[in-house]
């Protein structure tokens, strides 16, 4: 795919400005944090939808450590011991897909971007914490165009895994490119 042809950080974070977010981008060398916040209407201190953190490496393969979207499911809008009730209620109701969508090409971009080694591969673990969670993420994963290396399970075999990934679960993979 000829680099003209690839979604820049640029046009990920102007997406975001049209839902009414902010890709916020805190990155030291090869380190990365990306975070999609959401200002609302009262101008209030920014609300975090979700983050990805991670790493790039001199190998050519970037660590994506972690992809959270938060869900404002109205609990924290309901407990009258909230102060801040009323802004949870004022926060608009995403796409279940978008937001998340959005970090993760807003991670590919700015690896495909701004990574110090020019990674093109990324690898990720589908972290096992429950089997229905964990058969979500390796559906979304795939979706995303990443695909299965290998299980990462409680035995010795996978030690050195559970080591640097801190879980069990799916080791997946996939090209910058492809996201």
């Amino acid at each position: 795919v000829a680099s003209e042809e690839l979604v820049t950080l640029g046009e990920v974070q102007a997406a975001a400005k049209r839902l009414g977010c902010t890709l916020r981008i805190q990155a030291t060398g090869p380190v990365y944090r990306l975070e999609l916040l959401w200002q609302g209407p009262d101008n209030n201190e920014p609300s975090l939808l979700g983050f990805s953190n991670g790493f790039t490496q001199p190998n050519g393969v970037a660590h994506l450590e972690s992809i959270q979207i938060r869900r404002f499911s109205g609990y924290w809008q309901r407990s009258r011991l909230n102060p801040e009730a009323d802004r949870y209620a004022k926060i608009p109701k995403f796409d279940k897909y978008g937001l998340g969508l959005i970090l993760s090409v807003g991670v590919a971009c700015w690896i495909n971007e701004r990574c110090p080694f020019g990674s093109r591969r990324a690898e990720l673990l589908a972290i096992m914490d429950s089997p229905k969670q964990h058969a979500t993420l390796v559906r979304y994963y795939r979706r995303l165009g990443f695909s299965v290396l290998r299980e990462v399970g409680d035995d010795f075999g996978s030690f050195g895994d559970q080591i640097v990934w801190g879980g069990v679960g799916t080791l997946m993979e996939g090209y910058v490119d492809t996201f």
